[in-house]
């Protein structure tokens, strides 16, 4: 019987947005509890690491404030994406082929590698926007002809990069960042060009997924990005 399982989790975290993903796919049962990202005096000493995502895995059935001792607290978004998906192999988010594995490991730490930083560094101002199409291009060798990254089925490789598809479209769109402005509509025109059309083809078949679509609200993303003191440009 599958363990209880608890999200703590917020909308403005991408790698919230991994773990969400991978509950939609499997059809887990879960509760989610909506941290106060200002107010850590409720989550703060729960989480192993100090941060969002974590889990509450096993264990009995509780308020989410008040989580058992009989539960095991795991935190890290991919982490906890392979434990769920290895709790629920239906849902085929681990190929079962083992090269496909590999092929599916080898695109996670290409993004993982580089992406996240230069994702970070482009919206802090502290490195260059094109950086992020450098990794895309990365992305883009390793796809073959299939719909996702290994395959034609979802798969962990989509759910590491899926978040970061929409919020970097979205945040280049409006221009929100520490970037210089109109870096954000050069990323664009870059993006929407030929060297990019197979990435393009495969991103919008991600952001189209069910178990993605279902779990990003762009509205509640722009209300938030569009009020964050942290990317205000000087």
């Amino acid at each position: 019987m599958p363990e209880q399982i608890t999200l703590y989790g917020h909308p403005y975290s991408p790698y919230v947005h991994r773990v969400a993903i991978v509950l939609e796919a499997t059809g887990a049962k879960h509760q989610y509890y909506t941290v106060n990202l200002m107010d850590r005096s409720v989550w703060g000493s729960i989480s192993p690491t100090g941060k969002i995502p974590f889990i509450t895995y096993g264990g009995p059935e509780v308020p989410p404030d008040q989580p058992s001792p009989e539960s095991e607290k795991i935190p890290e978004s991919l982490i906890i994406a392979a434990l769920i998906a290895e709790e629920y192999p239906s849902a085929g988010l681990i190929p079962a082929d083992p090269i496909a594995r590999t092929r599916m490991r080898l695109f996670i730490n290409e993004w993982e590698s580089s992406g996240e930083a230069a994702f970070r560094a482009a919206l802090m101002g502290t490195g260059p926007v094109d950086a992020i199409l450098d990794v895309y291009a990365r992305l883009q060798a390793r796809l073959g002809g299939s719909t996702f990254a290994v395959g034609d089925a979802l798969t962990l490789a989509d759910v590491a990069v899926a978040p970061f598809l929409f919020r970097n479209e979205y945040l280049m769109r409006h221009e929100i960042g520490k970037y210089p402005l109109g870096e954000g509509k050069k990323f664009i025109d870059h993006l929407e060009g030929p060297e990019f059309v197979r990435f393009r083809e495969y991103a919008e078949a991600v952001k189209a997924h069910p178990s993605v679509k279902k779990t990003y609200d762009e509205a509640v993303y722009a209300a938030m990005m569009g009020n964050n003191p942290y990317l205000k440009r000087d």
